[in-house]
């Protein structure tokens, strides 16, 4: 199926396909990152300690890891743009009532609902991809969805501040919500254009396989563990940086949250330059060694740049989130289509993204529990030791002449 085909059937053309995706991947990380955003708010005000803040956000990373892979099921056998539409409807009407719950208990179960309904976006979203494009504007689209979610970020850390000193916290919450139901009536409006037919076997690139591989279990065991160590930095360091500036520097709450700009802005710089590195090395693993690499150089140097200067210190821990987003978009949208192809792509691309989540809650719980325990200094060895971790799994497949 040539390109104009596929856009007559799709109902859009690819650049419009791609945008309204980066839309919705906005939108998901507006009524998800929100409250990581708004934590040290909630600690403050609610008198409530870092590691039972931290429950709300540890129970959706749980849910959101498990839903994963149960969405990646789903979104091989049903029309994945239903899946989207119910997702945007539930992570709306979460966002909506967290603002209305009293107890952090309530707080942490609602919040939990929402990690379930989140995890119903990106499977689907790639599990759409490979129908809706052509081969070469398919790594494309996974970097611009990934933008869509980066720049969802930056959006929330710059908005948050302005809306905590205009109505508190809980307006952060509201406004999400409200960005969520506007989304959910264009998107059931644009799938009228969906029309096309998902078949199980179309073809992604030459490299790509059409039958059912077998994955060899240490292969597989690997892979997942360090996808485990890049979700556990990746969210790790992203929710706990603002509280560490805080501390460290002596700010207010709505100053340190802004600094949790730089992350995902840094973080857009390195999935741009993730598609031509890949393009370059063709190695997904070479990739991520570069990127665990450049993580532990900038984690080892945090200590030392917090003694004297604010601005390095982000600007390092900017690089280590940002080094972690570079290794997600590979793990979770071209490795999967590396080892299985397209039969079942919505399958691994959820079991694979669920596991950055089984990282992220064991990290976001982890990293407060040692920072109360050990002080900043240890969690900052901590990510180092990670980091560390990550780059000698990947290098390890070399020793079983694996180059993925």
């Amino acid at each position: 199926m040539n390109r104009e085909n596929k856009s007559i059937i799709a109902g859009f053309k690819p650049n419009t396909v791609m945008f309204l995706f980066s839309l919705i991947y906005f939108v998901s990380y507006l009524t998800r990152i929100n409250y990581a955003a708004v934590i040290t708010e909630i600690i403050t005000e609610e008198k409530i300690g870092r590691s039972a803040a931290s429950l709300a956000i540890t129970g959706a990373f749980i849910t959101y890891g498990i839903g994963q892979v149960i969405s990646g099921w789903m979104c091989d056998r049903f029309q994945p743009a239903k899946l989207v539409a119910v997702a945007l409807l539930t992570t709306s009407s979460m966002n909506l009532i967290v603002p209305f719950c009293g107890l952090t208990a309530v707080r942490t179960v609602v919040w939990c609902i929402n990690g379930i309904a989140q995890a119903f976006i990106w499977p689907p979203l790639v599990r759409m991809i490979p129908e809706l494009l052509e081969p070469e504007q398919q790594l494309k689209a996974g970097v611009r969805i990934s933008w869509g979610g980066h720049i969802g970020n930056i959006a929330i850390y710059i908005l948050a501040p302005i809306l905590i000193s205009l109505s508190g916290w809980r307006a952060v919450f509201l406004f999400s919500s409200a960005a969520g139901f506007i989304t959910l009536g264009l998107w059931v409006f644009c799938c009228k254009g969906f029309s096309v037919e998902f078949k199980s076997h179309s073809k992604i690139d030459g490299s790509i396989p059409e039958h059912k591989p077998v994955i060899p279990v240490a292969l597989l065991l690997i892979i997942i563990l360090t996808i485990i160590l890049q979700g556990s930095l990746r969210d790790g360091v992203t929710t706990w940086m603002p509280s560490y500036i805080s501390e460290t520097f002596s700010l207010g709450n709505n100053i340190s949250i802004l600094t949790g700009v730089a992350m995902p802005l840094f973080a857009l710089f390195c999935i741009w330059g993730t598609e031509y590195m890949y393009y370059h090395l063709k190695s997904v693993q070479k990739c991520c060694i570069f990127y665990f690499v450049a993580a532990l150089i900038a984690a080892a140097l945090i200590p030392a740049a917090s003694r004297s200067n604010i601005f390095i210190t982000v600007l390092l821990a900017s690089i280590l989130v940002g080094s972690m987003h570079g290794i997600n978009i590979l793990q979770t949208c071209m490795l999967p289509r590396k080892l299985v192809g397209n039969e079942r792509l919505g399958l691994f691309s959820g079991i694979f993204n669920g596991c950055v989540y089984i990282g992220s809650a064991v990290s976001t719980y982890g990293f407060a529990g040692i920072s109360e325990t050990f002080g900043w200094n240890g969690t900052v060895i901590t990510w180092c030791i990670v980091s560390a971790l990550g780059a000698l799994l990947c290098g390890s497949l070399f020793f079983m002449k694996k180059d993925l």
